[in-house]
């Protein structure tokens, strides 16, 4: 949630750390990229399509798995074990497979 005065994140107890880290990861970069378009409140979705959700998830992909290192990671865990991968930067191994996909494949 978003005001000029304040600003502050909800997180579920109904979630896991690692979900938690990219949700937190993924409202911040809302916060850094569209604050100053005058949102009074931004909610959380799990899916969304438009330009600023994913630009939110791209924000938390890069803050969390920062490209050098992450390929760092993957040239020593050897490509083919995104679990290691997951583990070290301590996010769900489908966040760590669309981090892959996106320095790698694009």
């Amino acid at each position: 949630m978003y005001d000029k005065n304040k600003f502050e994140i909800y997180i579920s107890n109904f979630t896991g750390p690692l979900r938690n880290r990219f949700s937190l990861a993924h409202e911040l970069g809302h916060y850094f990229l569209h604050s100053s378009e005058g949102q009074k409140q931004i909610v959380a979705a799990r899916s969304g399509s438009n330009l600023c959700e994913w630009q939110a998830n791209w924000f938390a992909a890069a803050f969390l798995m920062p490209e050098q290192e992450f390929k760092d990671v993957v040239e020593k865990f050897s490509h083919h074990n995104m679990d290691y991968v997951a583990a070290h930067f301590l996010v769900s191994r489908k966040a760590a497979d669309v981090r892959y996909d996106s320095i790698f494949k694009s």
